[in-house]
């Protein structure tokens, strides 16, 4: 029977990147066993340095190391590629092969399929003739096919077998290909002592084969293999709760305290990715709070510039914008109104003021949203009118103007709206963030604001509040309540009612200290 070649004290065993940045999270993490592609060291150029036994010491690589043969169609066929496998396998000091891949896709005729497969159980008699530790690939997405595979490794004396089951995660979503996965995992357990599946290397794969061959994993009999920890991390992705989150849509808060963001490294990402891994593999699940943002301070917070109407104070809130300098802008709703006619002067002023700005965030407001028929009804309108002017319909496209790129910002403004924000500060306090039309008009008393605003904070757990709307502002810090003033002067509105709106912004400093900016 031919040699175990996979260990037994480890569940998942990673793809190597052939990145030194890669190798040190590996290497920092206690990991010493890892899959290098034969395919990525040829499109690296590295195949040479392989060969001649050096690609530990470039990469500043200690472990153990396996070659895969998963690679391309035609270069499986290639004759040469073979013999370059070889040359390169005893050269580079592996410990053992991963192999011999063939095409076998759905697709393909069966007749062709199966021949292929006879190919590759050749192919690895061939390895073992030259004393070479195979871990064979199983292949087929039939069930004569697979048996055919699963035959012919056996009747070599293998207790060990890997399955690539990279194109049947890809496509989990189908149910065909689901079905095949859940067949191999039915079946490869029953033949052999254990089975090393590629590409499966992300928390959603291994809670379902957790969820139903949970046994098999605590028992070492399946073994997980993949780049994802790599790749997912390099996408700004992060696992948590069982899942690959994305952190350019959230911001993540860990267990111990620690906040994760879309500018958190690549390698601090693929750490926690690789932890997250090894515990959820244990049966625990890395517990992490959501959040839609990390608000970095200098925060500065302002709403109701109605932005279009004749009675806005535009000039004066961008010119404010532009001493103040924040890391962050939360700009809590109706900062256009869409009631009035928004120019281009207007877009251009604005969004040129917020240029040196790091984190924009966009809280929508009343005097911006349509109605729930026509949602965006108010802004399609006002882009129209930016981009077509008073050009006939049958223009083509030309560049009006020097300003494009801030329709676009104002384009992107619009679609990034949300209707509240819950955000995180550094310090670990959450804030809510609205803009306050949910909690009534803006000629509510003073206390019901407060009432209503302080109810709010506590159903969504937060410590802060901070809301705009009532065009006066109201400071709470015992309450957690904070409520801007408007940069829009009384309306012929507001004078029919006797209301006079206050102009005030909210200033939260590098301390997180609440300033009340009374311009």
């Amino acid at each position: 029977m031919a040699g175990a070649s996979l260990p037994r004290d480890c569940s998942f065993i990673a793809m190597l990147p052939l990145d030194r940045a890669a190798v040190r999270v590996l290497v920092e993490e206690g990991i010493d066993i890892a899959i290098v592609s034969y395919h990525q060291l040829l499109l690296s150029g590295l195949l040479e340095t392989a060969r001649k036994g050096e690609l530990r010491d470039h990469l500043g690589w200690d472990g153990r190391l396996l070659l895969s043969s998963v690679m391309p169609d035609d270069m499986l066929l290639d004759p040469r590629t073979f013999e370059d496998f070889v040359e390169v396998y005893e050269g580079g000091g592996f410990c053992a092969a991963i192999a011999w891949d063939v095409p076998a896709e759905i697709d393909l005729p069966k007749e062709e399929v199966l021949r292929n497969i006879d190919l590759s159980i050749e192919k690895i008699g061939e390895l073992r003739e030259l004393r070479i530790n195979v871990v064979p690939l199983v292949k087929g997405n039939r069930i004569d096919e697979i048996k055919r595979s699963v035959t012919g490794i056996k009747e070599l004396g293998y207790s060990e077998v890997a399955l690539h089951a990279s194109e049947y995660v890809a496509e989990f979503e189908r149910l065909e290909a689901r079905a095949i996965f859940d067949l191999y995992l039915s079946l490869l357990p029953r033949y052999f002592d254990r089975v090393l599946l590629l590409g499966t290397l992300r928390p959603g794969v291994v809670k379902y084969v957790l969820s139903r061959h949970g046994h098999l994993v605590k028992n070492g009999r399946i073994c997980f293999a993949g780049l994802s920890w790599w790749l997912d991390a390099s996408r700004y992705k992060a696992y948590g709760g069982g899942r690959a989150l994305r952190l350019l849509d959230y911001a993540m808060r860990t267990e111990d305290g620690g906040v994760l963001t879309h500018r958190v490294r690549t390698r601090d990402l693929a750490k926690h990715n690789i932890r997250s891994l090894t515990r959820l593999l244990r049966g625990e699940e890395l517990e992490v709070e959501l959040y839609d943002t990390l608000l970095e301070p200098p925060i500065l917070a302002i709403s109701d510039i109605h932005i279009g109407t004749p009675e806005s104070m535009m000039e004066e809130a961008v010119d404010l914008i532009r001493r103040i300098r924040p890391k962050t802008l939360a700009l809590l709703g109706d900062i256009f109104d869409y009631t009035g006619e928004v120019q281009l002067y207007h877009v251009a002023a604005f969004f040129s003021s917020i240029e040196e700005v790091n984190n924009v965030v966009v809280v929508r407001g009343d005097a911006e949203e349509g109605t729930k028929l026509r949602p965006y009804e108010g802004f399609l309108r006002t882009m129209d009118a930016l981009v077509f002017g008073e050009e006939p319909w049958t223009s083509p496209l030309r560049q009006r103007f020097r300003v494009q790129r801030y329709v676009l910002w104002f384009y992107k403004y619009n679609r990034i709206m949300r209707g509240q924000v819950r955000a995180l500060l550094p310090s670990g306090k959450s804030v809510l963030l609205i803009h306050g039309h949910q909690i009534g008009s803006y000629s509510l008393p003073r206390d019901e604001i407060l009432r209503k605003a302080r109810l709010k904070k506590v159903v969504h757990e937060a410590d802060w509040i901070l809301l705009g709307h009532f065009h006066r502002p109201l400071l709470s810090l015992e309450n957690g309540v904070i409520v801007l003033g408007a940069w829009q002067r009384q309306t012929e509105t507001m004078e029919k009612i006797g209301f006079q709106p206050s102009r005030s912004a909210v200033l939260i400093d590098e301390d997180e200290r609440v300033v009340v900016l009374m311009v």
